[in-house]
């Protein structure tokens, strides 16, 4: 829970300071949609094709709709009577010919969340964990400095070029012996 102060002051905390008791102002009603999802899924086998997988998709975005319940891949896998473990091990199952199709019913799924990220419905810092706990999401960044030094690769001549170069009015040194023996002296 996050103090009163910052929840209503910093968008990204709004409703953090929310007690467990929040849950149940609706008077039970998400509890008794999860009981409901229970119960139907414990009586039907998962869908065995990928046709009876998109029937069981529109069938449970109906539900959600109607019931006015977020669609999330939890919710679905037990309207389904599984847990995300199984669904995930028969998306990743090449030879099963749900495979594919479930993997569109999960981009569908969290299509739907992404939106309501986007339009502020949906928070979006739970958008972010579920994509990394449900979807294989993963944030990394790398940063690679490649420095080239090319003082190896000059000639004794190209090195003296460079200083004479350096000495002349074009880069404002004219001297370099003496800014030379400057730092000599200095150390």
């Amino acid at each position: 829970m996050v103090s009163d102060g910052f929840a209503h002051t910093l968008k990204e905390t709004r409703n953090m300071n929310v007690s467990v008791n929040k849950m149940y102002e609706d008077d039970g009603y998400k509890l008794n949609v999860i009981q409901y999802l229970a119960s139907r899924g414990a009586g039907r086998p998962f869908p065995r094709t990928p046709l009876e997988l998109i029937d069981s998709l529109q069938d449970f975005f109906t539900f959600c709709g109607l019931h006015k319940v977020p669609p999330t891949l939890g919710c679905f896998a037990v309207w389904n009577g599984v847990s995300i473990k199984h669904i995930n091990t028969i998306e990743q199952d090449a030879n099963d010919p749900r495979s594919g199709i479930l993997s569109a019913c999960k981009e569908a799924i969290r299509g739907f969340l992404e939106l309501s990220a986007m339009d502020g419905s949906l928070n979006f810092t739970i958008y972010v964990h579920q994509n990394k706990v449900y979807y294989g999401s993963v944030e990394n960044q790398s940063v690679t400095f490649k420095i080239d030094d090319n003082t190896s690769d000059l000639t004794p001549d190209e090195y003296k070029e460079r200083v004479l170069m350096l000495q002349s009015d074009e880069y404002e040194v004219t001297d370099v012996e003496s800014v030379s023996e400057q730092v000599e002296h200095h150390d």
